[in-house]
């Protein structure tokens, strides 16, 4: 089973949250089930992650895990996906 609750390469964010240039709100949400802070970037998310830490079946879930590359046409295009969940097999 994955645990994304020890630090490792995929719970290490891939891109640096930053404020530069926008009115974004960003902020650090302590996270009782992953004992570590973890960054949001819009309230929708920090809301996202009071769900999370109530949810019996969320084992653990981390911020900007992976950025995925793709070439659809030039240049290539890339995504970083806001957040990982892992939940119990039910």
């Amino acid at each position: 089973m994955l645990n994304i609750r020890k630090k490792n390469k995929l719970t290490t964010p891939v891109r640096k949250i930053t404020n530069t240039g926008t009115k974004k709100n960003i902020g650090r949400f302590f996270s009782w089930k992953m004992r570590d802070g973890i960054w949001y970037e819009s309230l929708l998310e920090r809301d996202y992650m009071y769900l999370l830490e109530i949810d019996p079946d969320v084992l653990s879930y981390c911020s900007q895990p992976l950025k995925i590359t793709y070439r659809l046409e030039n240049p290539p295009q890339s995504q970083t996906w806001s957040r990982l969940q892992i939940f119990r097999r039910v």
